[in-house]
């Protein structure tokens, strides 16, 4: 059971951040006109997967950090 915390923590960072990374990126450097110039679209797009990937991973792993240890019995 002390993994169901940090999968809720992964979903919930995911969910928040998928969307948000999708309409920056299409803001920033969308194809239909965004804010920076098009040369910068691919960098823009490759920061936004990224950010997509390593967000949820590491809101995960402070709740992970989080979670009292079981102390060892002896």
């Amino acid at each position: 059971m002390k993994y169901l915390p940090v999968v809720f923590a992964y979903l919930f960072a995911l969910a928040v951040t998928g969307p948000l990374a999708f309409f920056a990126v299409q803001i920033l450097a969308g194809s239909q006109g965004g804010l920076l110039p098009r040369s910068l679209g691919e960098p823009v797009l490759a920061l936004g997967w990224l950010a997509v990937l390593l967000l949820p991973a590491w809101a995960a792993s402070r709740v992970w950090r989080r979670i009292p240890r079981r102390p060892a019995h002896g």
